[in-house]
Order: structure tokens, then C-alpha cells, then sequence
């Protein structure tokens, strides 16, 4: 071989080797972040708290956050709205459903949908009987059970993630799945589903955006959207929205209650009366929980206790992460609110008998609703901002509640308050229109003695409207910075 031969066989070898070196450095530059092995919570609620507040719908525009408002106390966000028409339109507006967003925060203490506590054998539930001796499930009417969800999402997974990820199974992930697919709610096409409704639109959502990263990182694999796995997608994704609904962000228990509890030290610690509370807000709370104090000698109960609690039934109201609700089921013989969205006075919503009987108005569970949380029932956007109240929207304020509870008994008049009275005209005319269901298993007003006939007086109802006051969180959540690529 000739000098320049040679020459030209060595800077040729020696390019080759440099260029094989920097494709070497650029894809050690450039290779994408190994995902650990190791469960990884924080990477399943950010996924979820992104899907929460990203516009799946179609047409587009509409997200879990446009129902349940975190600056809102995660139900509605429209002033207006609540004011009349109490329900949210849907993606595909005007159409919508008949109820008010229930809050989607503080519900971790909801288990399956089966008997409750108040029941003395294990048939308590069943559609002859009271409703209130039903429990569990999430949506006003109980109908998200925590049996759609279930252990079929770890397949192939470790037992570390399962271990670390079980906790989020349950009502809170039915009821995260339900509105995708609803036509009055966010109205996404089905596809080649696999038995999950809206399932692949989700998917193909979730895999095309910004965050779907944050799947493979919380569950050890990229999002699978093809038929045989788009199910167990679809359902891991509901799995993330509840890690992120059930996560300290969500639930920050940052009330002025919850400090008062917390930061109490005066000579009996953790019991009323609370120094960082007003006089006001101390019998309020005593009221709520039937306590006898020194503001309140005779140990008078509003009976809120009984219905709002989640800890145990001689709760004193001092538990850190007490979620006020029992989780159970109520007829509280609440009037029919005729400026609600598709009200219908010849078909009265039924409630829990719509999901547990065929035959709903003849149901013992006629009439029952589920006992929300009364954390952040004042939280609102604005001075201004009008909140709808109960699972109908009748209430427009915590005064009218408060009186509603106080003498729902003493005061229903169907001549001076006929069928269409609002809650505002109730109270100037003293009287209460009869319940949208007349059943006789009421048992919330009639048999239990729970409500209606409580004799307080105006300043044990403001009381106890300055003490609910207090259970609004100082902190609100932020959307995420990450949006879709759709």
C-alpha cells in the first residue's frame, strides 16, 4: 500500500471511530430516564391530579375540575349556575344530568357499597329496609359500589406495587371512570372498550399527552391502548385519580377547626372549648357533637353528629383527620327544587332506590342520598360567589340549612308553602313545602328523631353556621403546568 493509501485508510478508520464515539455521547446525552422498579406514589397521584384537571371530552373543553372546583370546595364553579340551574351542562351543552356535583375531597373514608354500622344483621341493606342501613359507594345516590375496579390491575406487577397501590381501590376509582363516557358529562366516544365505556378514547388520550410518562412511571410499563389491555389502562388511570383525590394535597385538613384542634393547649387539650375558635364557633361545635361545656351547660345536641361523623359514635370532634360524613344514606324529607335542571314533578328523583331496586318509589330506599362531608361547604371563589346546596341544589346558604334541620317538622305547610316554593320564599313566609318523596320510611325525620323538631334558638343556629364556617381549608389546589398535546 502507497504512503497516501495508507494516509487516507487512517483518517478514514479515525473519522469513523470519532463519529462512533459522539453517537456514543449523544445517546448517553439524550437516552430518557430509566424508570425505577420501585412503586412509585407520587408519580400515580401527579398522573392522576394531570387527568383531573385535563379537558377529556368531546367536544373539548370540559374536565373533572369543570364539576369539582377545588377553589369551589370541589363542586360546582359557576355563581349563576348554582343560583338556578344547579346541574352542569355537559360537554355536549345544553345537555345535562339532575343533580348537583357532589365533592370529590375528604371521601378516603367511604368503603364498598354494602350494609352499614346502624345495621343489626348482614341483609340491613337490602330494599325493604331504611336506607340509612345502606353504606359505602360514592356518587349522591351510592351507584359507584368499588366492585368495577378491583385487584385486576396489578397483573404482572410486582407485590411491592401492589402492596403500595391497594389502598386506592374502591368507590373513590369507580367514580372516577363514571363521567368519561356519560353523554351529560364529559360524552367521550366508546371504542374497542373491553367491556370499560370510553376506555380507549381515554387511553389514546392519556398516551398522546405531555404527562404519559408519569403512567410508566407509576406503573412500570408504557400505557397500553390496544384492545386486550385497554381495560386495565383505562381502570389504572381511574387508580391514579384516586391516589391524587385521596392524597394530602386534595385532603389538607387546613380548616380553622383543624388548626384549633391541632395547635390547642390550654388545660384540657384537644376538647372544647378551643382557643383559636370563637365563643361562637365553640358552641357550634359543641352543639354539632351534643358535648356538655360551659357554653353549653345542658349538653343540647343539633344531633349532626349522628350522620356527619366518621370516627367513632362518642366522637367528641377532637380526631385530626375526622372527614364529618358517615358515609351512610338519609331521607331528610327535603322539597323538590322545580328550578333545577330536567326537574320533573312526575318523576322525583328516588336516589339510592335508583341503583338498588327495580321498582324505585315503592323502595324502603326511596328518598335516601348520600351524607356528604360538610369540610368546605363554605368554600367559595368570591364574597359574592353563590354555592347550591343538598343533592338537588334547594339550599342557597347555611342559615337556610341550619333552619331547614331545625324545624323541618314543626313548620311544613303545603298551603302557605305549595309544591315550587324556593328556600328563600320558605323563610319569608316561616314555612317548609312538603318532601319531592312523601315515604314512609322517612326515618331520618320521623323515627330516629335526627331532624326537624330540634328547638334551637337564633343564636344556637348561627352558632352552628359560624362552627361549618370553620371547616374550610385554607389551602386550594393549583391546576398542573402540563397540559395535553390533543
Amino acid at each position: 500500500m502507497s504512503i497516501a493509501k495508507k494516509h487516507l485508510f487512517l483518517r478514514t478508520t479515525l473519522c469513523v471511530s470519532i463519529a462512533t464515539l459522539c453517537v456514543s455521547c449523544v445517546s448517553v446525552f439524550w437516552e430518557e430516564p430509566s424508570v425505577s422498579a420501585e412503586p412509585d406514589v407520587q408519580a400515580l397521584e401527579s398522573l392522576g391530579k394531570h387527568v383531573f384537571f385535563d379537558e377529556i371530552s368531546v367536544p373539548d373543553g370540559q374536565s373533572c375540575a369543570s364539576c369539582h372546583a377545588p377553589e369551589a370546595g370541589w363542586t360546582s364553579p359557576d355563581s349563576q349556575i348554582n343560583e338556578l340551574a344547579v346541574v352542569v351542562p355537559g360537554a355536549k351543552s345544553p345537555r345535562s344530568g339532575n343533580r348537583k356535583p357532589p365533592t370529590v375531597a375528604y371521601t378516603s373514608s367511604a368503603k364498598n357499597f354494602g350494609v352499614s354500622q346502624f345495621a343489626r344483621n348482614p341483609t340491613g341493606c337490602e330494599e325493604e329496609h331504611y336506607g340509612f342501613l345502606c353504606a359505602g359507594g360514592l356518587f349522591w345516590d351510592g351507584r359507584a359500589t368499588g366492585e368495577n375496579v378491583g385487584k385486576e390491575v396489578f397483573a404482572g406487577t410486582s407485590d411491592e406495587l401492589k402492596n403500595a397501590y391497594e389502598r386506592f381501590l374502591g368507590p373513590l376509582a369507580d367514580q372516577a371512570l363514571g363521567p368519561f363516557a356519560n353523554d351529560v358529562e364529559q360524552n367521550v366516544p366508546d371504542g374497542e372498550d373491553n367491556g370499560m365505556p370510553g376506555a380507549e378514547f381515554v387511553c389514546r388520550h392519556v398516551a398522546n399527552s405531555d404527562y404519559a410518562k408519569l403512567y410508566e412511571q407509576a406503573w412500570k410499563e408504557p400505557i397500553d391502548c390496544e384492545t386486550t389491555g385497554v381495560d386495565i389502562s383505562f381502570k389504572r388511570i381511574g387508580v391514579a385519580l384516586s391516589a391524587w383525590q385521596q392524597s394530602d394535597e386534595v385532603n389538607s385538613y387546613s380548616s380553622k377547626r383543624d388548626f384549633a384542634v391541632m395547635h390547642d393547649d390550654d388545660d384540657t387539650p384537644g376538647h372544647s372549648p378551643y382557643k383559636h375558635l370563637t365563643d361562637l364557633e365553640n358552641l357550634g361545635n359543641d352543639l354539632f357533637f351534643g358535648l356538655k361545656t360551659k357554653l353549653n351547660p345542658q349538653g343540647k345536641s343539633a344531633m349532626c353528629v349522628d350522620c356527619h361523623n366518621s370516627e367513632a359514635r362518642d366522637s367528641v370532634g377532637n380526631e385530626l383527620h375526622q372527614q364529618f360524613t358517615d358515609n351512610a344514606f338519609n331521607h331528610i324529607g327535603l322539597p323538590p327544587n322545580y328550578e333545577a335542571s330536567n326537574f320533573n314533578p312526575n318523576r322525583p328523583d328516588t336516589g339510592l332506590a335508583e341503583h338498588t331496586s327495580a321498582t324505585p318509589l315503592t323502595s324502603g330506599h326511596a328518598g335516601h342520598f348520600r351524607t356528604p362531608t360538610v369540610r368546605n361547604v363554605d368554600k367559595r371563589i368570591n364574597e359574592g360567589f353563590v354555592k347550591a346546596y343538598m343533592h338537588n341544589g334547594y339550599f342557597k346558604n347555611l342559615e337556610d340549612i341550619v333552619h331547614y334541620y331545625n324545624t323541618s317538622l314543626t313548620k311544613v305547610d303545603p298551603l302557605k308553602c305549595p309544591p315550587g316554593t324556593t328556600a328563600k320564599q320558605a323563610r319569608e313566609r316561616d314555612c317548609w313545602p312538603e318532601p319531592e318523596i312523601n315515604s314512609p320510611n322517612q326515618a331520618s325525620n320521623d323515627e330516629l328523631k335526627l331532624m326537624g323538631n330540634l328547638g334551637l334558638t337564633e343564636k344556637e343556629e348561627a352558632a352552628l353556621v359560624a362552627f361549618l364556617k370553620a371547616l374550610t381549608d385554607t389551602q386550594t389546589v393549583t391546576p398542573p403546568k402540563l397540559v395535553s398535546r390533543d
